[in-house]
Formats: C-alpha cells, sequence, structure tokens
C-alpha cells in the first residue's frame, strides 16, 4: 500500500485523525498536532523535487476492481478539510513527480530511479481495520523498474516548466507528458 499525508505548513486546520500540520512558532520549537512525530520513522530514503496533483471523478465501479477486499473507495479527511464535499471529491489522483535528489538512507544517489514519473492512487479505506490513505496501483517512468510496488511500466515522461516573471507579476506554464513503451500517450 502507498500512504502519503499532505502538510500544510503556512496555516493549520483543524485536527483531525491522520493529519499533520506543523506551525512554526517564534523562538520555539515547531508545534505538531499529531502523536507522532517524525524521528520516530526510519529514515528510508530523501527526496527533493517537485509534484503536481490531479484529481479526477471516475467510474467508482472501475477503479473498487483495482482494490483488494476489504478496501474500498473513501473520501480523504484532507479534501474535506478544504471544504470539498465528499460528492465532489476526486476518486483518482494522478501524481507527477520531478525528482531532483533521490538518495537512499545512507545518503547515496539511488541510480536505478526515475527522475521524471506519474503514480495513480485511489483513495481508499479499510473498514475492518479503520486504515485510510492512497491505494497505489501503476507507476510510468524512466527507470525504477519494475519499482517498489512492482507495478512500474517503463515510459518516456517529460516535464516542461516555463516561468515568467517581472516586478509585477509571475505566469508559470508546466505540463508534463508520458509516452508508455507499450504505446499511447498520457
Amino acid at each position: 500500500m502507498y500512504g502519503s499525508v499532505i502538510k500544510n505548513t503556512s496555516a493549520c486546520l483543524p485536527a483531525e485523525k491522520g493529519s499533520v500540520c506543523t506551525k512554526q512558532t517564534k523562538g520555539k520549537e515547531p508545534l505538531s498536532m499529531t502523536t507522532n512525530h517524525f524521528s520516530s520513522y526510519p529514515l528510508v530514503d530523501a527526496a527533493v523535487g517537485t509534484r503536481l496533483l490531479l484529481g479526477f471523478i471516475v467510474t467508482p465501479h472501475t477503479l473498487q476492481q483495482r482494490l483488494r477486499l476489504p478496501w474500498q473507495l473513501a473520501s480523504l479527511s484532507t479534501f474535506s478539510a478544504l471544504g470539498i464535499p465528499e460528492q465532489e471529491q476526486p476518486n483518482l489522483l494522478l501524481i507527477f513527480h520531478h525528482l531532483l535528489l533521490d538518495q537512499d538512507a545512507q545518503g547515496q544517489n539511488q541510480a536505478d530511479s526515475g527522475l521524471r514519473f506519474v503514480v495513480f492512487n485511489i483513495p481508499a479505506a479499510n473498514p475492518e481495520t479503520g486504515e485510510q490513505g492512497l491505494v497505489h496501483f501503476r507507476m510510468f517512468t524512466g527507470g525504477a523498474i519494475p519499482g517498489r510496488y512492482g507495478d512500474a511500466l517503463l515510459a518516456q515522461v517529460t516535464h516542461e516548466y516555463h516561468l515568467v516573471e517581472d516586478s509585477h507579476a509571475s505566469s508559470i506554464k508546466e505540463a508534463f507528458q508520458v509516452n508508455p513503451e507499450a504505446g499511447g500517450t498520457l
């Protein structure tokens, strides 16, 4: 399973089970609204880069087929906290990554990683255990085949980023194109 926590470090939203929010206070250590401090987790790897998340609403039956029982489609508390009504929340998330740095726990570059890739995730919950998160079911990448979850397919992933700034405004145009080895284009 693939889980992700979306952090908001500029403003704290009401605390919810499983949510993370940190707030820097002047002259003090950061406050945390979660009981699990990040230092309690072992370092697995370190990555620096950009991420673009696109959410879609697709036929639930199609996505439910990709989930193992007892997992079910579920809304994410993050979307609810942002004020998105449950019936309007995306049930398919495409996350486009462009890594500038990718290291293992010892600080060595991971040569087999793809620096640009897209992953497909389904917001889901396990009603038996109460677990909730993103279920990862596909990745397209130029490296890291078959990937951590054994579902990566080889693809050429292109990322274009165009930034124009002057003293009055900024304009950003960003595009990803994914060409799987098997054919087609995303």
